[in-house]
């Protein structure tokens, strides 16, 4: 300890003896720095046994405080880290508990036994007169196209099931074809219905006719009326299942989406072309947004379908240019139900789109005359009829089974009326049945089944078989080459050759050829439709129990 001095000290001054001692210690003090590490932790620990007023316990003392700032420096960091790593680890110890509910699964229906197809008979004359006018062709084209030399190779070998396509249900199911489920492959409906490897090899060569011909902006190749063409492409694809964005769908998707996006962007006025391409776009974009769900292609689909909706007659009917008046006209008025029908089923938000769509069965009906004939033409104010020609029948008869009236007397009566149809290919009307009244025509034998279906199934499998006309080896996809098709007849009232292809391929896609707009639930009978329905045991029933 020193001495209490006043400092600083006068120069009179001098240092005395006690200062000396004091300064000389810590002097010693500082000379002692360098000692060894454990001899000062030895003094440090004999220090602290000191009194604590003693000197050597405070020297003891600012020696730990020396020692311990090194050593804290590197413990408090570890302590932290461990820490931090405990409470990752910790396991939560709180208990969730989740109310859950058991359900028991119902029993899947019995599935019906596919029967195996039975040897469709040999063809039979196909060669009907019909001598009677044919009303004016509303979307004809007199354009020219390439003469293709047909050939003899064959198209391609049998196919196998095809369970890489999607299946949709049909928007009317008939017991008398396949049930009252669809069932099994595509491949099975094929042979079920008719169909075999030859008919699907055409279908084949058709799409890829129609891809190589589609343009750049999407649509196909036309002199006229790109849209209503295109539609009827994207309608043959729908129809073999093709959809965009399916991995399953690799050959033909983008074709697809552009044909889509086309439509999308060039919805048809009412006026063009009397209305025929709006009815026909509305129709295959219906059925587009029914299979893919894209918003975008219901906002379009909507859009084609509110000028059909607006222009429908208060009697349900149709007139060109969906002009209000006294005119119903079948032939639009068969795209015109087509087109609802694909909407309903599709749920596209159209206002006014349920009543039309109920609307239109009685539209059609009052077409009738009274010999059963759905004639060309009707008017509201006179009561007049234009009879047309038999195959107006066929439009009729396949508008009521799809309306959900196929028991109803006037389409029963329709069935008997073309009970004498038979396809002609390439024959002008005066000649057969022309390919554009061929095309509903296949589809009411389709549906109604039985006798009258494979009769027309015998003569329309060999006769478009052979018109086709075939480009060999000419398309090349995934490193190899395969054929082309297409179909061009004499029909006045189609489009060459865009048209007669889409109605020839649509007619051999009839085997399993369905609206994918359908679902489960999707429609139900209306009481209109019930209360026009017949209740009688013929051969020709609807099952609308689970369309």
């Amino acid at each position: 300890d020193f001495p209490e001095r006043q400092f600083p000290m006068s120069q009179e001054e001098e240092p005395t003896e006690e200062f000396e001692s004091g300064e000389q210690t810590l002097m010693k003090l500082f000379d002692e720095s360098n000692v060894g590490f454990f001899t000062r932790l030895k003094r440090m620990f004999a220090g602290l046994s000191k009194p604590a007023d003693s000197r050597e316990y405070k020297e003891a003392r600012i020696e730990l405080q020396r020692l311990m700032a090194p050593l804290m420096a590197v413990v408090i960091p570890l302590v932290f880290i461990g820490l931090i790593a405990v409470m990752a680890t910790a396991k939560q110890d709180t208990e969730v508990v989740i109310e859950s509910q058991v359900l028991e699964a119902e029993k899947p229906p019995e599935l019906e036994e596919i029967e195996k197809p039975e040897e469709p008979p040999p063809p039979e004359d196909t060669q009907v007169e019909v001598d009677i006018d044919s009303p004016p062709n509303p979307i004809a084209s007199d354009a020219a196209s390439t003469e293709v030399g047909a050939t003899d190779q064959p198209m391609s070998p049998q196919p196998n099931d095809f369970d890489a396509v999607a299946q949709v249900k049909s928007p009317v199911v008939f017991k008398n074809v396949f049930g009252a489920q669809r069932t099994g492959t595509k491949g099975a409906l094929l042979a079920r219905g008719g169909g075999d490897a030859k008919t699907e090899a055409a279908v084949m060569a058709a799409l890829r006719w129609l891809k190589y011909n589609q343009q750049s902006n999407g649509a196909f190749k036309s002199a006229s009326n790109p849209q209503a063409m295109t539609a009827l492409g994207l309608l043959c694809f729908l129809a073999h299942g093709e959809r965009p964005g399916d991995p399953r769908c690799k050959e033909f998707g983008e074709t697809v989406q552009r044909a889509i996006v086309y439509l999308c962007e060039h919805i048809p006025s009412p006026g063009q072309a009397n209305a025929y391409p709006l009815a026909i776009v509305a129709y295959a974009l219906s059925e587009a947004y029914g299979m893919t769900m894209n918003p975008e292609v219901g906002e379009a689909a909507a859009r084609a379908l509110a000028p059909i909706v607006k222009g429908q007659h208060p009697t349900g009917g149709w007139d060109y240019g969906m002009r209000q008046t006294a005119r119903n006209d079948v032939s639009l008025m068969g795209w015109c139900c087509q087109a609802l029908k694909a909407g309903h089923l599709a749920k596209v938000s159209c206002e006014g789109l349920e009543e039309a769509y109920k609307k239109s069965l009685q539209g059609m009906k009052k077409n009738v005359d009274k010999e059963g004939y759905f004639c060309y033409t009707w008017n509201s104010q006179t009561g007049g009829f234009e009879r047309g020609k038999k195959g107006l029948t066929a439009v009729g008869t396949l508008c009521m089974q799809l309306l959900g009236a196929s028991n109803d007397p006037d389409c029963k009566k329709g069935l008997e009326i073309i009970n004498d149809f038979a396809p002609g290919f390439p024959a002008a009307v005066v000649q057969g049945v022309d390919q554009y009244h061929s095309y509903y025509a296949t589809q009411v034998r389709f549906f109604q089944g039985g006798a009258q279906w494979k009769k027309w199934n015998a003569a329309m499998k060999p006769l478009y078989l052979g018109a086709m006309q075939r480009i060999s080896d000419t398309y090349e996809y995934d490193g190899k080459y395969h054929d082309m098709g297409f179909w061009e007849n004499k029909d006045p009232h189609t489009v060459r050759p865009i048209m007669d292809t889409c109605l020839c391929a649509l007619q051999l896609m009839v085997y399993y050829r369905n609206l994918p707009t359908t679902k489960s639930d999707a429609v139900k009978v209306t009481e209109v439709d019930a209360e026009l329905s017949a209740t009688d045991s013929g051969d020709v029933k609807v099952d609308t129990g689970d369309l």
